[in-house]
């Protein structure tokens, strides 16, 4: 005996199981929506912050090397300022051996750079940025000499500075501080870790807050114009 399978009815049965699964998709969908567009938000919200803080504690760092003959003990360098194009009278600098040594120096009214050269260099590095603590201070009589100037570079950085200056901000001012990132909702708080480990916290949610959290890594410059590793975890309620 010959076995009958009825294809109509295996058809609608397929038919019948595709219309229940596209059903069940819809119906998730419309379910989970409104908790998808507010993690988007959330993520959005998350991504501004971290590109307007980050923006708030960088600066523009010009960075100049200049090459000397001999090294003498105190070296003068005439017209640095105006020949370099980015330095200007009463800039904050810091100038460092090519050994990585930190030098004393004096920036004249005129735009001479004074250099104490103890050590004898002939190749100098000088930095120039508002996100440079301190100046210099007076050295008294140098040597001039010629030097040669070479590429001069100007790169946006993350400073420790303008890092401690928000930190302390929001402390003082958390307002001021929103309102200078153009946060204009919500409130936000971030733990910063430097290169050493040292963890500092600001912005505490209460527990009945929703945080959603976004971590960040990127290097920044020292006080001692060294690139250093740290990272940041944002939060925002």
């Amino acid at each position: 005996m010959k076995t009958v399978f009825s294809k109509t009815g295996s058809h609608v049965s397929i038919i019948i199981s595709f219309v229940v699964f596209v059903t069940f998709v819809v119906f998730l969908f419309f379910i989970l929506q409104p908790s998808l567009g507010v993690g988007n938000e959330k993520e959005a919200l998350l991504d501004s912050i971290e590109t307007s803080l980050l923006d708030y504690m960088s600066s523009d760092l010009n960075i100049i090397s200049a090459k000397i003959n001999s090294g003498i003990g105190c070296v003068q360098l005439n017209g640095l300022a105006s020949a370099s194009g980015v330095i200007a009278a009463g800039d904050s600098l810091k100038i460092k051996s090519a050994g990585g040594e930190i030098l004393n120096y004096e920036l004249t009214s005129a735009g001479d750079l004074k250099i104490q050269n103890s050590a004898g260099n002939t190749f100098f590095k000088i930095y120039e940025s508002d996100a440079i603590s301190g100046s210099g201070a007076a050295i008294g009589a140098c040597t001039a000499s010629t030097y040669n100037l070479g590429l001069v570079r100007t790169e946006k950085k993350v400073f420790e500075k303008k890092i401690t200056d928000a930190i302390l901000l929001y402390q003082a001012s958390y307002d001021q501080l929103k309102q200078d990132i153009g946060l204009t909702s919500g409130d936000f708080g971030f733990d910063f870790v430097y290169d050493n480990g040292t963890i500092v916290s600001r912005g505490e949610p209460s527990q009945a807050a929703g945080v959603s959290t976004k971590q960040s890594s990127f290097s920044y410059i020292d006080v001692d114009m060294n690139i250093k590793q740290g990272s940041m975890v944002i939060k925002a309620w």
